[in-house]
């Protein structure tokens, strides 16, 4: 991956006094699947929306394959895909190929060229066998790839999705990233905003973290996983833990809490091995014994948790 396909410059957007978007800048390259974190509220879905050109910002620039969209989004629109979380599909009295059909006119594609798309696109989202079921009458499962099936409908370069898995059962999340992964392969670029830290984890190559409305990461999964790696977590269990606890409270730069019959101790990661000889040597001299020690690396979900807090 090399080349930018899009650029925010100083993104802003405002709804009166509240700043849903604050001066956001970002880069993203052609072909890779980008990620957008953060808590509800954060601006997730107002970014997507800004840069794939549905709400305007109230401030700052967005160019797509060096094309600034707030002046000629007409040159890109047909090279964009968006995948909204929610549609009005279950309203509708349209079975699955008809729904498909209507997005394929949309688009202004017809006659021979539409039926080969709308065969191959539900080849690809797993809907075949579906195609003549009433939109309203497929599970949530179905109905989510069904959104997707008609963002790609005309072949989009770009392809945002906006909760990709929300509401969605595990089997049905993993299909999802399935077929996101399978456009990825195909060439498509793919920004997703999702509130599952794993799923970010799987798909992405690179996330980006917003907290109020501010970037205040965007790095690869293991990459973000360092932002706090200076502490440590130690899990242990033992037959004595009011005595551990006791040797613990007279420890310099540490911190614990109980979990159950589990002593979680944090530390920072330049002490852990001094401590490591303390802990040991205190637990052999006093005849404790140790059910579960464990050293344990933070987690993309306990990150994300800290930096956004």
């Amino acid at each position: 991956m090399s080349d930018l396909l899009i650029i925010a410059e100083k993104l802003t957007k405002k709804y009166k006094e509240n700043v849903a978007v604050n001066s956001l800048n970002l880069e993203i390259e052609k072909g890779e699947i980008f990620g957008l974190l953060g808590p509800n509220g954060a601006g997730k879905t107002t970014t997507i929306s800004m840069l794939d050109g549905i709400l305007r910002p109230t401030s700052g620039k967005i160019f797509i394959k060096g094309i600034d969209i707030d002046k000629i989004l007409y040159k890109v629109k047909d090279d964009i895909g968006f995948a909204p979380q929610e549609s009005d599909i279950y309203k509708r009295k349209l079975t699955v190929k008809e729904y498909l059909i209507f997005f394929g006119h949309c688009h202004n594609i017809w006659g021979g060229k539409l039926k080969n798309r709308v065969e191959e696109v539900a080849n690809k989202t797993g809907l075949s066998e579906h195609k003549n079921k009433y939109v309203n009458q497929l599970s949530g499962g179905l109905k989510k790839r069904l959104i997707l099936a008609t963002s790609i409908i005309h072949k989009p370069e770009i392809l945002f999705v906006d909760e990709p898995s929300l509401g969605v059962d595990p089997k049905g999340r993993r299909d999802i990233r399935m077929i996101l992964k399978l456009l990825n392969n195909e060439g498509t670029t793919i920004i997703i905003n999702t509130n599952y830290i794993n799923e970010a984890e799987i798909l992405c190559n690179r996330i980006g973290i917003l907290k109020k409305g501010n970037l205040i990461a965007c790095k690869s999964p293991d990459e973000v996983k360092q932002l706090n790696s200076d502490k440590q977590q130690i899990s242990i269990e033992t037959n004595n833990n009011n005595l551990l606890t006791d040797f613990l409270n007279i420890q310099n730069y540490i911190s614990y809490e109980i979990q159950n019959n589990n002593v979680i101790i944090n530390i920072n990661r330049n002490d852990s091995t001094g401590f490591m000889q303390k802990l040991i040597r205190f637990l052999y001299e006093n005849n404790i014994l140790t059910n579960n020690l464990r050293i344990d690396e933070k987690s993309l979900e306990d990150i994300f948790i800290d930096i956004t807090q």
